[in-house]
């Protein structure tokens, strides 16, 4: 837990300690993922992602789960919870998150779960192809329920973005170009897949808060026909 600043590593051993008095021997492992194990949390933007592998997932374990939420210090702690057979049995469903997962881990608590999760190449690829259709189809009907009010096509834009890097990502490595941090994914949109990135760099300015947007109807035009771009330079690709 040395990539944690002293109020996030007490935050979690503080979890750790109740998950393991609720949970007892049914907790087989608590792990760090997403942007506090990458270094790039966003306080106002970003949840603490942890993985908690138990032997066995029914209500009981949940509501157990759910008691420890009810504390307010917990709030921005989001528990993805897998028994350990249903993790290995999942990969072929949910390539992105694993490999998004397996990229940048922390254990802090428990065994290794990870380690030897095998991800086919031709299920990366489909799930990335379905991904980006059917975030394309809700841009779609978000944009004509929302009128195409301004402030609010803003707002979309600047949360759903880090769930189109997600998938962008995952769509780089189906080319062989293994990146990590969010402004290196948008950066190698271009390079990898020759497919104009202006957009995507500006909204993630934005979303930092360093640089405000502008013309936004034009701007969503822009996003909009950028991630059907990619769409279609993924639906080409083999597998």
């Amino acid at each position: 837990m040395n990539i944690l600043d002293q109020k996030h590593k007490q935050l979690l051993e503080d979890f750790i300690q109740k998950a393991q008095s609720q949970l007892k021997d049914d907790l087989i492992a608590v792990i760090l993922y997403g942007s506090l194990a990458s270094g790039e949390h966003i306080k106002k933007h970003s949840d603490i992602n942890l993985l908690i592998i138990l032997k066995t997932v029914a209500l009981e374990e949940l509501r157990k789960i759910a008691l420890i939420k009810r504390n307010r210090k917990f709030h921005s702690i989001t528990p993805l919870v897998f028994s350990e057979d249903y993790l290995t049995s999942s990969t072929d469903t949910f390539p992105i998150e694993f490999l998004d997962i397996k990229d940048c881990y922390t254990i802090l608590f428990g065994k290794d779960c990870l380690k030897g999760l095998e991800i086919g190449q031709g299920n990366l690829r489909r799930q990335c192809e379905w991904e980006l259709k059917s975030k394309l189809i809700q841009l779609r009907q978000i944009y004509i329920n929302s009128q195409g009010k301004k402030k609010l096509l803003e707002q979309l834009m600047l949360k759903e973005l880090p769930s189109f890097i997600v998938v962008f990502k995952n769509v780089l490595r189906l080319k062989n170009i293994n990146v990590s941090k969010k402004e290196d994914i948008l950066k190698n949109i271009k390079t990898g897949l020759n497919i104009d990135n202006d957009i995507l760099e500006k909204l993630w300015l934005a979303r930092l808060g360093r640089q405000r947007i502008k013309d936004i109807p034009e701007l969503f035009r822009e996003f909009l026909t950028t991630i059907e771009r990619i769409s279609d330079a993924v639906d080409k690709m083999p597998g």
